[in-house]
């Protein structure tokens, strides 16, 4: 596998593999266990997979600049909103249902059928049991009361996963109630809004606040880390979906799409087909600790000891939908 970090570099670097048994892939993550599927599809197909990687907007500025000549086969991002973005450029092909029937439940692939979920992760609320004491009935809009004052970490309002949640309690509960509960959150900041879910456990186990805001694996990574002081960390703290007595706890996803321009869709329905199976879903959910997308996956290993809890079936693609409204919101309020 032929993997690039780079940016608005010549596309002639790929030229020579536009076609023939190659496969060109745009991706916004940034987990090793995606290299992992790559290479296990390569061995499987015989189909040379290239990679390059990138941040979610930086990728499709560039697809857009590469027009018809653009190398890309697909394009791997972790929102809605970009993947519905890259759609409204007109730069998308419709996904053959032969990739996605009887595997995905209709909200995690987009009307148009031109992207669809390949993990999903939910969103929770991390806490120190010494400190606060939830009944597991909790919602997100409590989080927003007085009594928690000083009390909650969480991530800048510029990452994708605050912005969804905030455009489902859009969705929810309507655009006056979302911002008082933006605003809620943002007079019970612990600290302003720094780094990853990591680092908001991490200041949970320190004392900075008692409650974080954070997508499952995050804590699940902790909980099998190598690191003897994550795992300290992690079994310090107790987890909470919200919403078990309304809507579910909110997800996010991972989300693939097929270019317009593709030279090789071939290869790419072939990818995505792939990604949906058991052995790339396996990766997914038991390496990475995010949910399998495709609805015909056992669930499997330690994700299994956080089950049964109720999971928000919103349409992802009403969160993209939402999104601007739910960043005009949060920075109009002070979630920095």
């Amino acid at each position: 596998m032929r993997y690039l970090l780079i940016f608005f570099s010549i596309s002639l670097l790929w030229s020579c593999q536009d076609s023939g048994d190659s496969l060109n892939i745009y991706i916004s993550r940034h987990y090793e266990i995606d290299d992992k599927v790559f290479r296990q599809f390569e061995e499987r197909s015989g189909i040379k997979v290239n990679v390059l990687k990138a941040d979610a907007d930086q990728l499709i500025r560039r697809i857009e600049i590469e027009g018809e000549h653009s190398p890309a086969d697909i394009l791997i991002t972790a929102d809605a909103g970009r993947l519905t973005q890259a759609a409204s450029k007109n730069m998308l092909a419709e996904i053959p249902g032969s990739v996605w029937e009887g595997k995905l439940d209709k909200n995690l692939i987009s009307p148009d059928k031109n992207w669809l979920a390949i993990t999903t992760r939910t969103r929770v609320i991390v806490y120190n049991p010494v400190n606060v004491q939830f009944e597991g009935n909790e919602s997100y809009l409590d989080l927003a009361k007085p009594e928690y004052k000083g009390k909650i970490l969480v991530r800048s309002a510029e990452n994708p996963y605050n912005q969804s949640l905030a455009a489902s309690i859009i969705y929810h509960h309507g655009t006056d109630k979302a911002e008082e509960w933006i605003k809620g959150i943002v007079e019970n900041m612990a600290r302003t809004p720094r780094g990853n879910d990591t680092d908001q456990i991490k200041g949970v186990a320190a004392g900075i606040g008692d409650i974080a805001i954070v997508n499952s694996y995050y804590l699940a990574k902790m909980h099998n880390s190598a690191n003897p002081e994550e795992q300290r960390v992690a079994e310090s703290l107790e987890i909470l979906f919200p919403n078990q007595l309304s809507t579910g706890t909110h997800l996010n996803f991972s989300g693939a799409a097929i270019l317009k321009n593709s030279k090789n869709k071939d290869h790419a329905y072939q990818m995505l087909t792939y990604m949906l199976e058991q052995d790339a879903q396996d990766i997914y959910m038991l390496e990475n600790f995010e949910y399998p997308a495709a609805n015909n996956i056992e669930l499997k290993g330690f994700l299994k000891k956080w089950e049964p809890f109720r999971r928000d079936t919103l349409h992802l693609s009403n969160l993209a939908e939402l999104q601007n409204e739910a960043n005009r919101l949060l920075y109009k309020n002070g979630w920095n």
